[in-house]
């Protein structure tokens, strides 16, 4: 199968040492390896469709981490679905593939982990690239659907059965997700049935009980990262203020440029030449093998006020 393609999915790989990690690599082993952190409710084979071919094309080495009890991942005590414990993990796995100069890329709630791993000392990542980031602290939403889906009695029956009704309602989040008129992603893109596995669900509703704390007590350390980071935001997100998280990282951030696009939620789907573009920015600033460097960043926007660009 030629390495470059993103579908269908290669057979599970685990870096040695880290059996409960999966990882799917594409590209050239030689070539600057390019992270992939998904988002919520998802998995490495969703992030990892729409980059696969445009990323590699252009040298890079792509690995795409199932984040814990997601995908081929196994799941991991409640305690340890916390952003700064899921980056330990992430450092782990990175370091066991022998991963150095990384640019990492993180969509959503996968954004969280992400700083936290950029913020460590010694973890091989040279730049970031934030997909519609969700990392400001906020307000729980009902969720009743996931509420009732970890609830001590019913959830394992829910659990159970959630699999089968995933693709009706997996489309549906993916409408959701884009603007009215916008074009759907290609919906080969998102395995229904594995994105809604019972470990998966746990995940979900581990991780948000743990995200607001984390993120409230790791807000002051954002301000040391070194690393020059690209945020790409939709001001008018479907799914998330957009404009709020967007506009919270850029005020703690000492190195970030926000780029406005208004592309869904899913814009690493609708946009994928953004997200490129963005590695490519990194990849100019910082050149492998080089510390970080004050200037070469693009300019960008660093309003909060909805532009776009």
């Amino acid at each position: 199968m030629n390495r470059s393609e993103s579908h269908p999915a290669p057979p599970n790989h685990s870096p040695p040492g880290a059996k409960s990690c999966h990882v799917l690599e594409r590209g050239s082993p030689s070539g600057r390896p390019v992270v992939l952190v998904h988002g919520l409710a998802s998995l490495a084979e969703e992030i990892l469709f729409p980059l696969a071919g445009p990323v590699t094309d252009r040298g890079y080495r792509i690995i795409a981490v199932d984040r814990p009890g997601y995908g081929g991942s196994a799941p991991v005590p409640a305690r340890e679905m916390s952003p700064s414990a899921q980056a330990r993990r992430l450092h782990h796995t990175l370091a066991r593939l022998g991963v150095r100069d990384a640019i990492l890329v993180a969509h959503s709630i996968g954004a969280a982990p992400a700083l936290h791993l950029a913020c460590r000392g010694g973890s091989g990542i040279a730049g970031l690239v934030l997909i519609n980031p969700f990392c400001r602290p906020t307000r729980p939403r009902a969720a009743v659907g996931l509420r009732a889906a970890t609830a001590p009695l019913v959830g394992p029956v829910i659990r159970k059965g959630l699999p089968a009704i995933a693709p009706t309602l997996g489309r549906r989040m993916v409408r959701a997700a884009v603007h009215r008129n916008q074009a759907l992603p290609d919906l080969r893109a998102f395995p229904w049935r594995r994105m809604a596995q019972p470990t998966a669900v746990s995940a979900m509703a581990d991780e948000l009980n743990r995200f607001n704390a984390d993120m409230i007590a790791f807000r002051l350390r954002l301000k040391r990262l070194e690393q020059p980071t690209v945020v790409l935001a939709d001001p008018a997100d479907p799914v998330i203020d957009g404009r709020a998280h967007a506009g919270w990282l850029s005020h703690r951030l000492p190195r970030s440029v926000v780029h406005w696009q208004r592309a869904g939620h899913l814009l690493h789907h609708t946009r994928p030449e953004a997200v490129v573009a963005a590695v490519q920015a990194i990849h100019a600033a910082v050149p492998p093998g080089q510390e970080f460097s004050r200037t070469g960043l693009p300019e960008g926007d660093r309003r909060t006020d909805g532009g776009s660009g």
